[in-house]
Order: structure tokens, then C-alpha cells, then sequence
């Protein structure tokens, strides 16, 4: 299962995002800081309470990213069932690369909901 929070983690997962199989959705992450972050995003597509798989990563940082925001694509991967999917946001001020699970005493992780619907 997804691991236990921790307060300053925040659940937003009553706000969705939707979109339909081989359609993408741009977005943007800002955050307000003057350091370096490390910066994560993932959608657990099989629904296993993981991160781990094929196409679940959908960008993580390799480097410490010194401007205010990421732009990027998510592209919800062919075959992928009509549904609700768990999606993952983490900023690290401790990490240039974060992970998707494990506690971080330095940033904040956001969940949110990415649907999946039909055309």
C-alpha cells in the first residue's frame, strides 16, 4: 500500500485530472523558493500502490532545478483501463532526484487523482 503520510504531506486526491488513452495533458509545478529542489511527479497506472512500474514515472529531476516551476507532458499510456489513478507530486529540498514513496524531512509531496475516461 502507499506508505503512511506525514502531516505536512497533503492529500488532494478530491481533485482530479482527467484526460482519455493517447491524449496529453500539459502542466506546471511552481513552488516558492530561493535553494535548489528536487522535483518528482508519477501515476501509479496499474493501481498496485506503487510507483515502480513501466510509464508510472512521469519526470523526475536529475540535478537541482534553481528556477520556480517545471513544465511537462502526461500521457496516459495505450491499454491503460478506463478509471481513477493515483497521482504524485514531489518537491525535495534534500534530494535532486526524489523518490516517489519514503519520507522526506525537507519538501512536500501532493497527491491528486488523474482519471482516465472514455472518448
Amino acid at each position: 500500500s502507499f506508505p503512511t503520510r506525514r502531516s505536512s504531506d497533503l492529500n488532494f486526491s478530491s481533485q482530479e485530472i482527467s484526460n482519455y488513452v493517447g491524449a496529453s495533458t500539459s502542466y506546471t509545478v511552481t513552488w516558492n523558493t530561493t535553494g535548489g529542489v528536487g522535483f518528482g511527479a508519477w501515476i501509479d497506472w496499474n493501481n498496485d500502490l506503487d510507483f515502480n512500474d513501466a510509464n508510472e514515472t512521469i519526470y523526475v529531476t536529475s540535478s537541482y532545478n534553481f528556477t520556480t516551476s517545471y513544465s511537462g507532458t502526461i500521457t496516459i499510456p495505450l491499454g491503460t483501463a478506463i478509471g481513477n489513478y493515483r497521482m504524485r507530486i514531489k518537491i525535495n529540498y534534500d534530494s535532486n532526484a526524489p523518490t516517489s514513496c519514503g519520507t522526506i524531512s525537507n519538501g512536500e509531496t501532493e497527491d491528486y487523482t488523474y482519471c482516465c475516461c472514455s472518448t
